[in-house]
């Protein structure tokens, strides 16, 4: 008997140490928002009377995407559109996804999206006289 204890207690202890939460026992511990969003960093020219796309996809639907204008060479304020691409291609602003912005550390665009293929639009907003660089991020889900 006195063999039998510490053979009992170590089986008994492996078997806790193996144990694992099976989530789909358990469904509310399986995360349903990613706790960290996707930040996308974009950088471009604009020419005169011009526009500049970059695409990027949301993955998770119903989470915040908000476009920053990180910087603008020379400075100007400039268009900035969320567009999402349609059955031929082609990438075009989504309702009220436009603003006229200049580089600032608070997003001019910010809302609510479904997943899917979106694309940042930059375009000259009618001021520019020479071509822009900028620099552009996205953070989605």
């Amino acid at each position: 008997m006195k063999r039998a204890l510490p053979a009992l207690v170590c089986v008994a202890l492996l078997g806790v140490g193996c144990q694992t939460d099976d989530p789909t026992q358990n469904p509310s511990s399986i995360p349903t928002t990613p706790v960290n969003p996707t930040v996308e960093n974009f950088a471009g020219t604009v020419s005169v009377k011009g526009s500049d796309t970059k695409p990027f996809t949301v993955v998770f639907g119903g989470g915040t995407l908000t476009v920053t204008l990180v910087s603008v060479t020379p400075a100007t304020q400039m268009s900035v559109s969320v567009g999402a691409f349609d059955s031929t291609g082609a990438c075009s602003p989504v309702t009220n996804g436009t603003t006229i912005a200049g580089p600032s550390p608070t997003p001019p665009l910010a809302g609510t999206v479904p997943a899917g293929n979106y694309c940042l639009i930059v375009a000259d907003a009618g001021s520019q006289t020479a071509s822009v660089a900028y620099t552009a991020t996205v953070t989605h889900y």
